[in-house]
């Protein structure tokens, strides 16, 4: 029977890795239990979990905005809303979505409100029940897949192509 090759980096790559990343996970920022190799376990997926608070106020206004959302909730309502809008010159949305028609149904429910102070609103949950309509379960769900908060660390300076 062969014998395994071993996958690992050699000694002094890991010594070079280890000094060009400053002893830190390029991922995550942290300094315990660090790996030097370039795979990623299947069970993590590169997929993050990150919590999202939708009634917290956005933490800084886009100047120049022609909609500017009022809290987090209208901001996630508001940038899917324009990844499915067409582009005029193609005809085409900047994303095609493969959903049921439960869901394509839900995410053009809610209507768009505008408040005193200028900003866009996206009617809320109890404003639509008074209207007879279901909470929009499903459309909140590809919101939520769809939504790329803020970094939680600014990526690093790594080498000479990035």
């Amino acid at each position: 029977m062969a014998k395994r090759r071993s996958t690992s980096p050699a000694e002094s790559v890991r010594q070079l890795v280890y000094e060009r990343d400053g002893g830190r996970c390029v991922r995550c920022n942290s300094v315990h239990r660090l790996t030097i190799h370039h795979r990623v376990n299947r069970g993590m997926g590169c997929a993050q979990i990150i919590g999202v608070m939708v009634s917290e106020s956005l933490s800084q206004d886009a100047p120049g905005a022609i909609m500017p959302p009022w809290r987090k909730r209208d901001e996630m309502w508001l940038a899917t809303r324009s990844l499915l809008q067409p582009d005029p010159s193609s005809g085409r949305g900047r994303l095609r979505l493969h959903i049921d028609k439960k869901a394509a149904a839900q995410l053009s429910t809610p209507k768009l409100l505008s408040t005193t102070s200028g900003y866009t609103q996206i009617e809320s949950k109890k404003a639509m029940k008074a209207r007879g309509i279901k909470s929009p379960d499903r459309a909140e769900a590809v919101l939520l897949a769809l939504y790329e908060p803020e970094p939680l660390y600014k990526p690093r300076n790594r080498g000479l192509l990035n």
